[in-house]
């Protein structure tokens, strides 16, 4: 669960990425960017504390040191280069965020986050607790895709749709994606463990809510341009 978990997080990173490459305007991608360098950094660091669980000498394990050691700086430094090009202005065509979505996304985001660094701190103590089988080391890995959920904050942190919008698409299609592989390792979850419901649970009201906020926000858009 935890490889095909990470492998829905990384196919809704590439789709992001790609759209990143076609973006005019700033705003339209700089929330996922931060939180892309804190998971990154989050990966980096559980590499160098678990060095003797990985195969050094595998292709795969070059790929991840290189990917890893250099992807904080490298998203960071375009962060720092580009925030200032933000006019903090609308689109023409663009729609406001209601304020108490705003505050909803927000405390996801703060609440993902937190059970991100308990994951990465204290891994030990979620081992117990998780709904299928952890290792110190995959414990961090979750921890870092849980600390993705800044991107919720910086949703929260944004009044115009044309500055969240990418980030629901990639964020719909992750959790779909998480859902998908969900379902194909049912059988490593623990279904007397509450947080197996939990998390399933909050998984399906993740996309449901976000995929009905997506349809909302696009009507109120074309609205606009009418």
């Amino acid at each position: 669960m935890t490889a095909m978990m990470l492998g829905a997080i990384y196919i809704g990173g590439a789709y992001y990425f790609v759209r990143v490459l076609g973006a005019r305007r700033w705003h339209w991608i700089k929330i996922g960017l931060l939180p892309v360098t804190i998971f990154a950094s989050f990966l980096g660091i559980a590499t160098l504390l678990h060095w003797d669980r990985f195969n050094q000498g595998h292709i795969s394990f070059i790929t991840w040191v290189a990917l890893y050691f250099t992807t904080p700086f490298l998203v960071l430094a375009t962060w720092l280069r580009n925030r200032t090009t933000d006019p903090s202005t609308p689109d023409p065509d663009d729609a406001m965020l209601p304020q108490v979505v705003r505050l909803a996304m927000g405390a996801i985001g703060v609440i993902s986050f937190v059970i991100g660094i308990v994951l990465f701190l204290q891994p030990q103590l979620m081992i117990g607790a998780w709904p299928w089988t952890l290792t110190p080391l995959t414990a961090r890995v979750v921890g870092a895709m849980f600390a993705l959920g800044l991107t919720a904050l910086g949703i929260g942190l944004e009044r115009r749709w044309s500055g969240v919008r990418l980030m629901v698409q990639a964020l719909v299609f992750m959790m779909v994606m998480v859902f998908i592989a969900a379902l194909r390792a049912w059988g490593e979850f623990n279904q007397q463990n509450p947080a197996t419901w939990i998390f399933m649970g909050g998984l399906v009201m993740v996309i449901l809510i976000s995929g009905g906020f997506y349809v909302f926000m696009e009507s109120k858009r074309h609205k606009t341009t009418v």
